[in-house]
C-alpha cells in the first residue's frame, strides 16, 4: 500500500499546485489584482464564487495537507494525507474542474 499511497500523494502536490495557479490566473483574467498565494486564491475564489462557500475549509485544508508533504517522510502523516486526499479533496478538485468548464463554455 506504502508504494499506492505515495503515487496518490504526488498527484495530489501537483493536482493542487495546478489548481490553485488555474484559480489565480483565472482572477487574474478578471481583473483582481494582489493574489500572492494559495490562500489569497482560495479566499477569493470563495468571495468570486469559484469555490463554495462552505468548501474554503477543504482547499485551506488541503493547503496545509500539501505542506506537510514538503517535509521529510512520515507513515502517520502520509496515510491521514491519503485519506482526506480520497475522502475530501478528490470531490473538491471535481466540483472545481466542473465550475471552470462550464465558465470556459458561457465565454
Amino acid at each position: 500500500m506504502e508504494l499506492e499511497e505515495l503515487g496518490l500523494i504526488q498527484a495530489f502536490e501537483f493536482t493542487h499546485e495546478l489548481s490553485w495557479l488555474l484559480i489565480r490566473d483565472f482572477l487574474v483574467d478578471q481583473g483582481v489584482a494582489g493574489i500572492s498565494g494559495s490562500r489569497d486564491a482560495v479566499r477569493e475564489a470563495v468571495v468570486r464564487q469559484l469555490l463554495p462557500q462552505g468548501d474554503e475549509t477543504v482547499w485551506m485544508a488541503m493547503i496545509r495537507s500539501r505542506n506537510l508533504t514538503s517535509h521529510p517522510y512520515n507513515p502517520a502523516v502520509a496515510r491521514e494525507i491519503a485519506d482526506l486526499i480520497v475522502h475530501r479533496y478528490g470531490l473538491a478538485f471535481q466540483q472545481l474542474s466542473g465550475v471552470m468548464l462550464e465558465r470556459a463554455s458561457s465565454r
